[in-house]
């Protein structure tokens, strides 16, 4: 990957500890036992002390308890509020990453996962994104990325509102497509995105996490242009 397209861009720690059961308030049926995850790595954002409306490019995290493990990269919409520590609080993983930690939890096979996002405004929408800097890099990043990883999985889960999807595509045209996956299709046909809204609506990562185990894996997916 090519390195100097994170200069002038802070890497900044990051880790966290939540548990594998999503609500305990929402009177959902697991039908296996709650544990903890604990999740180190870090982010590379556009400032020192990144808040909402700032940028993160990349976000790589690593799940503690597994000892060996494969790699899968994720891309998706945009950030959230995964932030490292700051002001005296604790560093924090945002409720659509845990959500994205908890599936790859449950099978077993990858201890490294690496976020990528359509764009990189934390906490924005298509609106508030120009076709400035931030998004030419982002774009830059993600498709070194895949170029110099091709031997990895990689997992869409962008939904229906993400931008530059064309593009992104045409990036990952070149990786094996059983390496391509989704965890579940909206009804739109797009890669779902496991997002706190769609899980109480829905219940897709619930559902997933109860149906799944090291025997599975995600959903194979085919990338038609």
């Amino acid at each position: 990957m090519n390195k100097a397209l994170f200069n002038n861009l802070h890497k900044l720690t990051i880790k966290d500890c939540f548990d594998l059961h999503i609500q305990k308030s929402n009177n959902y049926n697991y039908k296996f036992k709650n544990e903890k995850i604990k999740v180190s790595g870090f982010g590379y954002y556009d400032k020192k002390y990144p808040k909402q409306g700032d940028h993160r490019f990349y976000l790589e995290l690593s799940i503690e308890q597994q000892k060996e493990g494969e790699t899968l990269a994720v891309i998706m919409m945009n950030p959230s509020n995964t932030f490292p520590e700051r002001e005296g609080m604790d560093s924090t993983v945002d409720d659509t990453v845990k959500n994205i930690i908890r599936m790859t939890y449950k099978l077993r096979k990858y201890k490294r996962i690496i976020i990528l996002n359509s764009f990189s405004l934390i906490s924005g929408t298509v609106k508030n994104v120009q076709e400035d800097d931030c998004q030419t890099k982002n774009l830059e990043i993600i498709n070194s990325f895949i170029n110099t990883n091709k031997q990895i999985d990689y997992l869409l889960a962008w939904g229906s509102k993400a931008l530059d999807i064309n593009k992104i595509k045409s990036y990952l045209k070149n990786i094996d497509k059983g390496r391509i996956f989704v965890y579940k299709m909206t009804l739109k046909k797009a890669p779902c995105h496991p997002s706190v809204r769609v899980e109480n609506r829905y219940k897709y990562v619930s559902e997933f996490l109860n149906q799944h185990d090291e025997k599975s894996s995600f959903i194979p997916y085919e990338i038609i242009n």
